[in-house]
């Protein structure tokens, strides 16, 4: 598998030191596995629209169905979506 700069999140510390943090995308994620989201990728218009559908930096989501191919149907809030694929990999999740 080759790593770009996508999965990378460069977090500074106070020493001006960076620590690299490998991410995963919501795509990524096998059926029935559970995650976090920790960013959006993309520009203002994207992160808006996830987050008025409640893909919200913090928000635990449930991967329903994700066959590699088509949309992926994910629980979040109480609630069912579909997202496409595109959609997906613009947010960055930490498994649990």
């Amino acid at each position: 598998m080759k790593l770009t700069k996508k999965f990378f999140n460069f977090k500074s510390h106070d020493h001006g030191q960076a620590q690299i943090h490998l991410s995963k995308t919501l795509d990524a994620l096998p059926t029935g596995s559970s995650a976090q989201i920790i960013n959006h990728t993309g520009g203002r218009h994207i992160s808006a629209r996830l987050a008025s559908i409640g893909l919200t930096i913090g928000s635990e989501v449930q991967i329903i169905q994700n066959y590699r191919h088509g949309p992926i149907i994910i629980s979040v809030r109480g609630v069912r979506l579909a997202l496409g694929r595109g959609e997906a990999n613009k947010i960055g999740v930490k498994a649990k």
